[in-house]
């Protein structure tokens, strides 16, 4: 094996950064071009924000992980993974980060039955057969071996992800910046709270595991940190079009990819310097359900 700091395919490191960090500019420069700066921003209604709304609390999120001293240097779980597995299970990762947006776009039911298979594909993709992929090599291989996690202080491991954490909740929530909040439009306390759970299992934990955890901690190991970190960002936002989709494909992907996909890159560096889940997971999560819905919960 190569050394276990080294990126196992440099040439393409550079080949997919350059790709993708051309992507998420063409994507900006094409909403702005077409005068699209107000971008709807959610799934469950059709309101917009400026696309400033989204990318400063992003931007400043990603300059304080990279200000803020106490994270983890370099540290990848998968290190001792032999190439050949890694390679393996991230061609499968990434093939099924791009079928689940693919198959869902196909299905022509609305409601509940969109639901439906909303729920099939996006376990069966995004969980099922990764964690398959995992639990085969884990047992089979002798090779797989994670890296002991290097010993850190408290507050490395929470108290600057924290920090961090409330300032972007601020700016995004409560500061001028803030989006207006549009109610939820369940009046029910229990339904609403079962859905608000139901969500956050399958969006903030499911999403921040297969994408950020399992996908970009391998495409880290092969291609390097930033390059790991604008792909998933773009394979994360992409599937996003299946909901929120406005019937043209252009600017479709440009908003997601403005949208989510700056975000995304928020959270993947968030990943890669401090590598607590957690945290991220409440990050997400507070991206699906945001405060004031929380308050509405107690409220009701």
């Amino acid at each position: 094996m190569k050394d276990n700091q080294s990126i196992l395919y440099p040439t393409w490191s550079w080949i997919v950064g350059i790709i993708s960090l051309t992507i998420f500019l063409l994507s900006a420069s094409w909403l702005l071009w077409a005068g699209n700066s107000a971008i709807r921003y959610t799934a469950d209604h059709t309101g917009t924000i400026s696309i400033w709304v989204i990318w400063i609390p992003s931007f400043v999120g990603i300059l304080l992980t990279r200000l803020i001293p106490l994270h983890l240097n370099k540290y990848n779980p998968l290190n001792k993974l032999d190439e050949g597995v890694i390679s393996l299970q991230t061609w499968i990762f990434v093939l099924g980060a791009v079928l689940f947006p693919a198959i869902l776009l196909l299905v022509k039911g609305t409601g509940e039955e969109f639901q439906l298979w909303y729920m099939i594909l996006k376990l069966g993709f995004l969980l099922v057969i990764p964690w398959m992929f995992i639990f085969i090599f884990k047992w089979r291989d002798a090779s797989y071996v994670k890296t002991k996690s290097p010993s850190t202080s408290y507050r490395c491991d929470w108290i600057a992800p924290l920090i961090i954490t409330c300032i972007w909740i601020y700016l995004r929530y409560f500061s001028i910046l803030s989006p207006p909040h549009v109610p939820s439009k369940i009046t029910d306390s229990t339904i609403l709270l079962i859905t608000l759970l139901v969500g956050f299992l399958i969006n903030s934990l499911l999403e921040e595991i297969f994408y950020r955890v399992w996908l970009q901690t391998r495409l880290e190991r092969l291609i390097g940190p930033w390059s790991a970190i604008l792909l998933t960002s773009i394979l994360w936002a992409i599937w996003h079009v299946s909901i929120q989709s406005i019937g043209q494909w252009d600017l479709d992907l440009a908003t997601v990819i403005s949208n989510q996909g700056v975000t995304g890159l928020f959270l993947g560096y968030f990943w890669a310097k401090y590598r607590n889940v957690w945290v991220l997971i409440i990050i997400h999560g507070v991206m699906n359900a945001s405060p004031q819905h929380l308050l509405e919960l107690f409220n009701m």
